[in-house]
């Protein structure tokens, strides 16, 4: 952003604004005069880069906001050549709309909510779910705890919406 637009944006006040504008211009007359072509060059070049280097930011910042509206989702890069000092790709975000359609695991939770059908949510034991929960995940530590907050969720989520 050149430098002219970011004083238009930072100060509101013409009179203040162009009060630094001459000032600057003024920087500029007495600094700029003697300076060889080739550091004019580097400036211009480093202006350019300046600007390149807003504009990435602001569309990642953008990014971001569309990430947190839940527009975009986050999913692992391909590799690029690019990776973290940790060897792992970089993730990356990526509209909803360009996503496969992929097949889906049973989660514990969708178990445990067809458990509650059939069972009733409150007629279900920690013995119960536990089974269930380690017939979708063997490895699970499931507990008193994790029923609780499923039964929870399933009541905010089910019957919640229901009435």
């Amino acid at each position: 952003m050149p430098w002219g637009l970011f004083l238009e944006k930072k100060v509101a006040d013409p009179q203040l604004r162009q009060q630094r504008i001459e000032k600057i211009r003024e920087w500029q007359r007495l600094n700029l005069k003697d300076m060889p072509a080739s550091k004019v060059e580097l400036n211009a070049l480093v202006e350019k880069a300046c600007d390149e280097v807003v504009g990435l930011y602001s569309r990642k910042v953008e990014e971001i906001r569309k990430y947190r509206r839940g527009e975009l989702e986050r999913v692992k890069a391909v590799s690029t050549g690019r990776q973290r000092k940790d060897g792992q790709a970089a993730a990356t975000l990526k509209s909803k709309g360009e996503e496969k359609p992929k097949e889906k695991k049973q989660t514990i939770r969708a178990a445990l909510y067809a458990l509650f059908e059939k069972k009733g949510v409150d007629k279900v034991t920690v013995e119960e779910a536990t089974k269930v929960a380690l017939a979708v995940k063997p490895d699970s530590k499931f507990n008193k705890w994790h029923l609780y907050f499923h039964r929870k969720n399933y009541r905010r989520e089910i019957l919640d919406a229901e009435e």
